[in-house]
């Protein structure tokens, strides 16, 4: 890693604590500087990247891209709506065409998807009646985005680069949590989870490149 990368990286994870401490305090103006701040330094660390696959490099910068326009999305609107979840849907998509260019290896493939289905078993159905009851009008955006998340942890498992599982599984659990925040039951210290996660996960996931 470049000396340049590595500073962005310092500088990503303190802004991401930054968030982390805004999140905890519901300090709105804080988040708003913090949350875009996180990816648009982490696009830089992607950018200063030497990747082992230019292709799963290109990707992974437009999956950064599309969880930003999520992340702003998602605040100026001050609610999950089609219009954010299926920004976060493309940055899925993205990463799961990254992933598929660093290369599956077909038996870890077969258990993400026995380990996938479990969790989709323990908490995606709860989740969607969740959303059935409180925004029925978001089922299909959310079945949609609980399918190509774990497409996406599926892939990452099947790679088999520990930041790659690490990360896609990070990635996973923030979105399980937030799901279940938003439309099972609240519990205080969830959102800080959440959003602990779903840094983590993403700067694994740009790590695993390498």
């Amino acid at each position: 890693m470049s000396a340049v990368a590595a500073t962005l990286l310092v500088l990503t994870l303190v802004v991401a604590v930054g968030d982390w401490l805004a999140v905890a305090r519901q300090d709105f103006h804080l988040n708003l500087v913090c949350r875009p701040l996180v990816l648009l330094l982490l696009i830089g660390v992607t950018i200063e990247l030497q990747p082992s696959s230019s292709e799963a490099w290109a990707w992974f910068l437009i999956a950064l891209v599309c969880s930003l326009l999520g992340d702003l999305t998602l605040m100026f609107q001050g609610a999950l709506t089609p219009t954010s979840l299926g920004f976060f849907v493309a940055a899925h998509l993205a990463y799961l065409g990254g992933l598929v260019f660093l290369g599956l290896d077909g038996p870890r493939l077969v258990v993400g998807v026995l380990l996938s289905a479990v969790a989709l078993l323990a908490l995606g159905r709860t989740v969607l009646r969740g959303v059935q009851t409180r925004q029925p009008g978001l089922v299909e955006p959310v079945r949609a985005y609980i399918a190509v998340v774990s497409a996406m942890a599926v892939a990452a498992f099947a790679v088999g680069r520990p930041l790659g599982v690490v990360g896609a599984g990070l990635f996973y659990a923030a979105d399980a949590m937030g799901g279940w925040n938003r439309f099972v039951h609240a519990y205080p210290v969830l959102p800080l989870a959440t959003i602990v996660a779903y840094h983590l996960g993403q700067i694994a996931l740009v790590l695993s490149l390498v």
